[in-house]
């Protein structure tokens, strides 16, 4: 009989650690803004730092997700890329570099908020992603960074 190992590292156990990472880094951040600015950030990244955290759960550990199963698949928050329908190397290649690439771009993401702030951070990320790795036109790329940031 085979043996579930108790812990396991995948790309989306990893993406799901940076995204609460994200959060957590934002959650300290807001901890020392007024008592009045700190309370609308609390509010949603609370929450969602226990959302991904109980994602983190499903993703990191097999024997958690095998007991939760019908959970998981009830659910929006677990959801995932679909998987290469064929086996060609092609296509599997493919998807890992999708994957890969967005790790990057959130890690990116990450750090720049950390070391300019998001207020600087948000428009050159939307620029950079939009332009370099969406190839979208001037136009569109800066009228949705207008409209995020």
């Amino acid at each position: 009989m085979e043996q579930t190992p108790w812990i396991r590292f995948t790309e989306r156990g990893l993406y799901t650690l940076l995204n609460l990472l994200f959060v957590l880094v934002l959650i300290v951040a807001s901890i020392s803004y007024p008592y009045r600015a700190r309370l609308a950030p609390l509010a949603v990244g609370i929450p969602t730092a226990i959302f991904i955290f109980i994602q983190g759960l499903f993703d990191w550990f097999p024997r958690f997700e095998q007991r939760y199963r019908s959970v998981e698949e009830a659910t929006l928050v677990a959801s995932e890329l679909p998987m290469a329908s064929s086996d060609a190397d092609g296509d599997i290649r493919s998807l890992r570099f999708r994957e890969f690439a967005l790790v990057l771009w959130v890690t990116g993401m990450v750090l720049a908020t950390y070391l300019l702030g998001i207020l600087i951070a948000m428009p050159l990320f939307a620029l950079a992603y939009l332009r370099c790795w969406s190839g979208e036109s001037w136009l569109m790329t800066v009228s949705y960074t207008i409209g995020t940031w």
